[in-house]
């Protein structure tokens, strides 16, 4: 009874923790994008001020 209680919590624990990496791996994916974003918004705006000046 002890093993299979043990590895019910095993199994429990290694679905938590593969919840947890999946939320920070698409947590950190959007964060990139996002900055990614705003990077290429701002090279396009000084672009533009570069032209203007």
């Amino acid at each position: 009874m002890t093993k299979v209680r043990g590895l019910r919590e095993d199994i429990q624990l290694g679905l938590a923790l593969k919840q947890h990496m999946e939320q920070w791996l698409l947590t950190t994916y959007q964060t990139t994008t996002q900055q990614i974003t705003t990077i290429g918004l701002l090279s396009i705006k000084q672009q533009k001020q570069d032209k203007i000046n």
